[in-house]
């Protein structure tokens, strides 16, 4: 290698003016999926022009430059195929490969790492419902993952196509994002199924609807019965309520009659009650929408 750099410098500083000279020699091995070598290059460039290569058929360097350093690339090919130690490595190349490559093979194109995902609320877009869900997919090796939504556990399509574009994340791993466009009713729970070699089992993260089990809890009441004699009122609410301040049940906005109600909120889908506190100051009207689940009664929460 030393002569090969003393020749191609002599030639440079006999040619050009003083400068910066950069000889590149560059050995690869193409390998297929069980990292059997298919392949094998060995070429020699001087100043990003490409001089030489390797010829397996010929067993022997040819020139691959055919303009200025024509002259230069034959002098070169020449004086390497003289070398018998050098083209004996050369035609055994694609066994070096395998004897090289085989020690560190299956720790970086066999080892996996499973993805770590996260479902949140975001932004609507391109949708008519109200409610965005973003599963967040991270951290994960290979790059095939598969993802589908489940709402109450029966499957649901995704919004777009976004969760098949894998991006790298430069440390060999990778990220994707799928999203669900949907209008939640009080008691949904959403889940977000990600299937990935690197995990034993399906990770499944929820967002629900139910208190405690999710990031916020929507509700909407159908009916709403009035203070005095428990009849329906006419007007609807539908609302975000979220937990109270001083952690009594969840508070929203709407309106159910003049003053503010203290209501208890029943799902028909759940075995159990769940207590709301809202606060309905008069005059505030909102839109009635995935209501039919909800039911609403007077309640007055204890002083304890």
């Amino acid at each position: 290698m030393t002569v090969l750099l003393s020749l191609l410098l002599g030639f440079s500083l006999g040619c050009t003016a003083a400068g910066g000279f950069v000889a590149h020699v560059e050995s690869t091995c193409v390998l297929d999926d069980d990292g059997d070598p298919k392949d094998f290059s060995y070429c020699i460039s001087f100043n990003k022009d490409l001089l030489t290569c390797w010829d397996p058929l010929q067993a022997s360097m040819i020139p691959r430059e055919f303009g200025v350093l024509n002259g230069l690339a034959r002098y070169l090919s020449q004086f390497l195929n003289n070398n018998s130690y050098l083209i004996q490595r050369l035609s055994n190349g694609l066994q070096n490969c395998a004897a090289h490559t085989q020690p560190f093979w299956s720790s970086l194109t066999h080892r996996t790492r499973p993805p770590t995902v996260q479902v949140a609320k975001t932004t609507p877009f391109n949708t008519r419902e109200s409610v965005m869900l973003a599963c967040y997919v991270w951290g994960f090796y290979p790059a095939d993952v598969a993802i589908t939504w489940r709402r109450n556990g029966q499957e649901v399509l995704p919004h777009g196509r976004a969760w098949r574009i894998i991006q790298p994340n430069g440390d060999w791993t990778y990220q994707t994002v799928s999203h669900l466009a949907t209008t939640p009713s009080f008691g949904d729970t959403y889940t977000c199924v990600v299937e990935h070699i690197g995990a034993p089992e399906l990770i499944l993260q929820d967002w629900s609807l139910i208190p405690g089990r999710g990031i916020e809890t929507p509700t909407c009441c159908s009916s709403v019965a009035d203070n005095n004699n428990n009849k329906k009122a006419e007007s609807y609410c539908n609302s975000w309520a979220v937990a109270c301040a001083d952690g009594e049940g969840f508070c929203g906005s709407g309106n159910a009659g003049p003053g503010s109600h203290h209501l208890r909120f029943r799902s028909a889908q759940l075995a159990e009650s769940h207590l709301l506190r809202l606060h309905f100051p008069p005059g505030v009207h909102l839109s009635r929408r995935s209501a039919q689940l909800i039911e609403a009664e007077p309640y007055s929460f204890p002083s304890t």
